[in-house]
């Protein structure tokens, strides 16, 4: 006899408990959410402020070069990045999608990065929701809107998992030519 595999409980992992997925399906975070949120906000902006203060030192006191300018757009393009996210906390709307999800890992020499994808979209994730995640269907994932960060996961009635994909074979080198 074949064991069906069992449907994954999310409901450790913070901000993904039932109290949390209720008010998700009103359309809007929890309080918890928010909390969860605003504190990882709060903690990439003082990392990045302290990676980026040897740059801003250089630009100050040699003028704008080649690495002041390419410090400067990452930190515009970070700041984009946090007010839309902020602005999503703010909002407090929440968006829903239903179908298949698959957990996803890019890793690299540079690092790691995991996401959920589902229905089209690939929402960033973290390393602990990754390795809890299962692939498979159907899942309701919530995410904010504009910022596409996910917020929670729970799986629906007749979930069942999808077979997994070999690992991406990657080269140690990242040069390619397309040909059309």
């Amino acid at each position: 006899m074949i064991a069906l595999p069992t449907r994954p409980d999310l409901s450790s992992i913070p901000g993904f408990g039932r109290l949390d997925a209720a008010e998700n399906e009103d359309g809007r975070l929890s309080g918890r959410q928010r909390q969860i949120l605003v504190r990882g906000l709060a903690v990439e902006i003082a990392w990045t402020a302290l990676a980026l203060s040897p740059f801003a030192a250089t630009l100050v006191t040699s003028g704008l070069d080649l690495v002041g300018v390419a410090a400067l757009v990452c930190a515009l393009w970070l700041a984009q990045r946090w007010v839309t996210l902020a602005a999503d906390i703010c909002r407090g709307g929440v968006s829903a999608i239903d179908g298949d999800a698959r957990a996803e890992d890019d890793g690299d020499s540079e690092g790691r990065s995991y996401w959920i994808a589902i229905g089209g979209l690939k929402l960033p994730t973290t390393s602990r929701i990754a390795t809890e995640f299962r692939s498979g269907g159907p899942y309701r994932v919530c995410y904010l809107p504009r910022a596409n960060n996910l917020v929670n996961a729970q799986t629906l009635e007749g979930w069942r998992s999808l077979p997994i994909s070999p690992p991406k074979k990657r080269a140690w080198f990242r040069f390619g030519i397309g040909l059309d």
